[in-house]
């Protein structure tokens, strides 16, 4: 068992930096339509789609944590190299994490 650090392999950083500026900006839009719409009255969106577009999103969210973020980590938490197997403490923070975003949901919704 080789328990030394391992290189970051391939990181383009340039893909990431334009990534979160895209995410920034769409960010920025989404949450400006609200703010216009006070002062626009023709960009308020029905009832309806903005409550589709806000389950939708959290849709999303919750999609790309359980395909991008939980293997890696409950992969790097049951490492043999750390002292206990820590690999359930990740899906219990998923657990938590996806019922904390439900219960804010239902509340704002």
């Amino acid at each position: 068992m080789n328990c030394e650090s391992s290189s970051v392999g391939d990181y383009n950083l340039v893909h990431h930096i334009l990534a979160a500026i895209a995410i920034m900006l769409l960010g920025g839009i989404g949450a400006l339509i609200p703010v216009l719409s006070a002062r626009f009255p023709w960009i308020t969106p029905h009832e309806n789609i903005a409550t589709f577009g806000s389950f939708f999103g959290t849709g999303v969210v919750i999609a790309a944590a359980f395909i991008h973020m939980v293997p890696p980590a409950v992969r790097h938490l049951s490492n043999p190299c750390l002292m206990n197997n820590y690999g359930p403490i990740a899906s219990l923070f998923v657990m938590v994490t996806v019922l904390s975003m439900h219960l804010v949901e239902f509340i704002m919704a």
